[in-house]
């Protein structure tokens, strides 16, 4: 089975034996609005998935424990080999502008988890080269207005996306934990299913085994995605408490911001590639790629703090409540406010 993706402007194509049914079913759910019939032109990443039967014997030799189910423990020069908990096993070789993966595996549950990692780490990579950047946050939109809040994961932000898609009929959503930025500052859809610690009520979820514990995956329709636009309101979560809170961005929180969009903090699949040792020349300027964009997104939206509530239902209400009365933020600066004095 070939199944070919194309994100912004990254081309994938994965290769899967037929026997691998459950597989490909979890794949076609996760990333089935990035489908597409036509093979990658350019940017090319080649992921290819084998039984474990057929793993080379110098490979299952050497047991390398470079690389974990959810981050980085080390990386090679020329060549990445991943091994996983259950056995399975990846390669990952550059060839000029060609990304070639293999993945040996027999656990289907296991490499389901491996092939999305890889998907959103590979092309990652290579839309960082192209000046797209990732931005771990959840972002909706409401009569062409973008909230973007970031959070660590665990923060809430699937949950959040699921009770705005129920309870706003006319909302849009971008994505519940990924957002990709371009290099003229429009925010774009990155919408992968929503992944849910409880099962949904009254809907249909696609129940997924992953390595931190079964997740109930609900896919997002076709018509409720908005695919670009700029950001009205940026919201950074706090620590979540027992009351909704959404005040003015302190600059410890600015701050806060720029490290986690820079250095990739809080989410695995940005931070890797800062760990990357043979890409250390490039390094400097993906960090400072990212670093404007970072500072762009502050200067155009209006900034926010905001600790979410245990009722995710009333957060939702009250984030809309207060964008509708929100006004444009001072301009963005990382100094802290000098009180005036008469």
């Amino acid at each position: 089975m070939i199944y070919y993706l194309k994100v912004a402007v990254i081309g994938v194509e994965v290769r899967m034996p037929e026997s691998f049914s459950a597989l490909a079913e979890d794949f076609l759910f996760e990333f089935r609005h990035f489908l597409t019939d036509a093979p990658p032109e350019k940017n090319q990443i080649f992921l290819n998935i084998q039984p474990s039967s057929v793993l080379p014997e110098s490979l299952a030799q050497k047991r390398f424990a470079l690389f974990k189910t959810s981050y980085c423990r080390a990386f090679g020069w020329s060549r990445r080999v991943c091994q996983y908990p259950q056995g399975s096993l990846v390669t990952l070789a550059r060839q000029q502008e060609e990304l070639r993966g293999d993945i040996f595996g027999g656990h289907q549950a296991e490499l389901a988890e491996i092939l999305r990692l890889l998907v959103l780490s590979l092309t990652g990579e290579a839309l960082d080269r192209a000046g797209f950047h990732r931005i771990h946050a959840l972002a909706w939109s409401v009569q062409d207005k973008i909230f973007l809040f970031s959070a660590p994961s665990g923060g809430g932000k699937s949950t959040l996306a699921w009770v705005f898609l129920r309870q706003v009929p006319h909302g849009l959503i971008l994505a519940d934990e990924t957002c990709l930025v371009s290099p003229g500052g429009e925010i774009l859809a990155l919408p992968l299913s929503l992944s849910l610690k409880k099962a949904p009520e009254e809907e249909t979820s696609f129940v997924a085994q992953r390595a931190h514990g079964i997740r109930y995956k609900v896919g997002i329709s076709a018509e409720r995605i908005c695919w670009s636009g700029k950001v009205r309101v940026l919201a950074v979560g706090l620590k979540p408490g027992a009351e909704f809170c959404f005040t003015k961005m302190s600059w410890m929180d600015q701050l806060r911001f720029l490290l986690r969009v820079t250095l990739g903090l809080g989410n695995a699949q940005m931070r890797e590639f800062m760990l990357r040792e043979d890409l250390v020349w490039e390094l400097p300027k993906i960090a400072l790629s990212r670093l404007k964009t970072a500072l762009r997104l502050l200067r155009a939206s209006e900034t926010r703090s905001l600790r979410l509530s245990d009722q995710p239902s009333k957060n939702v209400s009250f984030i809309l409540n207060a964008l509708a009365d929100s006004q444009k933020s001072e301009r963005f600066s990382l100094r802290p406010r000098q009180r005036k004095v008469f």
